[in-house]
């Protein structure tokens, strides 16, 4: 009897254990875990709710704002979202720290909302799927806030991202990746991520000028 609680109390404070870690973990990394869930969630659903959520030009104009940020989390296919969510999942790992949650929140918000309202700049565009672009926004501001990274290091790392998405503008993106995803890339939407995520670093750095 006696064994039997001792194991009984080992297994009560395990599983705490276990559920403070989980808790931890959750609180931590809430803002990733929610895009992953969000673009498996639309995945699963499938090309119905696609269709429902997508950049959509008329049915914007029409009354469906809701699309200027739920169009990025909806994908052509499961490898599209895959490599979008691999894409996210990269970036989290390596520039976490470098905002806060509740900054990289208001970024994915900001960089949606940027990315959905400039892409009716392009007239032959009338709809859209994708997290790429807001990946692109927030990979600037995490390189402009990393303090691990050394001046020049974050120069070279932020010109070749800009170099890329230049490249694109010129040239559209490799055969390879269009094959992978079996559609066309919208490029415009890396660049009018990148004015985002530029439009997130001069905010945050205003406020944190001001607060000081």
């Amino acid at each position: 009897m006696l064994t039997c609680l001792i194991a009984s109390d080992k297994m009560l404070c395990l599983s705490k254990k276990v559920c403070n870690v989980i808790k931890k973990f959750f609180i931590r990394h809430y803002p990733i875990i929610a895009v992953v869930m969000l673009i498996i969630s639309c995945a699963l659903v499938g090309e119905e709710l696609t269709l429902r959520l997508r950049f959509e030009r008329d049915a914007i104009v029409g009354g469906d704002f809701y699309r200027l940020l739920t169009a990025h989390f909806v994908h052509l296919n499961w490898v599209h979202a895959l490599m979008n969510i691999a894409a996210a999942v990269i970036g989290w790992v390596l520039f976490r720290d470098s905002l806060s949650n509740l900054q990289w929140i208001l970024s994915i918000a900001v960089c949606g909302l940027v990315i959905s309202l400039l892409l009716f700049t392009v007239p032959q565009l009338h709809w859209y799927v994708g997290f790429s672009g807001i990946v692109h926004g927030l990979m600037l501001q995490g390189l402009v806030f990393e303090k691990r990274l050394r001046l020049v290091e974050k120069s070279v790392v932020i010109t070749a991202l800009l170099a890329k998405v230049a490249y694109e503008q010129w040239f559209g993106s490799s055969s390879a990746d269009l094959e992978l995803i079996d559609g066309n890339i919208v490029v415009q939407a890396h660049f009018f991520g990148l004015l985002g995520g530029l439009l997130m670093c001069i905010g945050i750095k205003f406020i944190s000028l001001r607060r000081n």
